[in-house]
């Protein structure tokens, strides 16, 4: 089975045999050969998904829009018991991290 066999099987797989309109999907042997050297081409690229995908820019996100806040309303650090305010701002890196090791796909232009 060539790479772009092999792409094109894991794609059918993963949209069960269906095209977005729900049509069947053609056989490896229908495609044409322009068809055929796409999917060749493809297995060589590296997977991407759209950035709100991403937990690691959701956490930031999130993070980031709570010390935008506690900066004009000054909330947090009163309201939070001992060095939790600068244990949580320790926290953000080593989130970072984590996810960073269980992210296997990159941000991009799907």
């Amino acid at each position: 089975m060539s790479p772009g066999q092999k792409a094109y099987a894991s794609y059918s797989l993963a949209v069960a045999g269906k095209t977005y309109d729900g049509m069947p999907l053609l056989d490896w042997w229908q495609l044409n050969a322009a068809t055929k050297a796409g999917w060749a081409a493809a297995e060589n690229t590296p997977a991407v998904k759209p950035w709100w995908k991403s937990k690691t820019l959701w956490v930031n996100a999130v993070v980031l829009a709570l010390a935008a806040a506690e900066s004009q309303l000054n909330v947090l650090q009163g309201a939070l018991p001992g060095g939790l305010f600068t244990w949580l701002a320790f926290g953000l890196p080593v989130a970072n991290a984590a996810l960073r090791f269980i992210t296997s796909t990159a941000v991009g232009k799907s």
